[in-house]
């Protein structure tokens, strides 16, 4: 296993929310907005550009459901870091 990142790992739900999640939290170092509108931004480019370019999907049907896939995926990555990495800062970052 050589590459981190590949097509196949964002075909997949999991692939896409983490590298969503993780781009998202570098981006947000060099960005000072909300970091759910960068989410919304970076899982509308991975999600666009992986069914857009790689599958060559145009169709309505393709498109649609590209666009609720970003929405899940923007959900998703947001929920990811809400309950799982900001409850893991708080913890090592706060110690009682």
């Amino acid at each position: 296993m050589n590459e981190f990142i590949t097509v196949e790992v964002l075909g997949t739900f999991a692939g896409i929310t983490a590298a969503t999640c993780v781009l998202t939290e570098v981006i947000k170092r060099y960005i000072s907005i909300d970091p759910k509108w960068i989410a919304l931004a970076v899982a509308g480019l991975l999600c666009f550009g992986r069914a857009l370019i790689f599958t060559g999907d145009f169709s309505a049907g393709g498109i649609f459901m590209t666009t609720v896939n970003w929405l899940v995926v923007t959900g998703s990555s947001i929920g990811l870091f809400e309950g799982a990495v900001k409850k893991f800062e708080n913890k090592f970052s706060n110690p009682k």
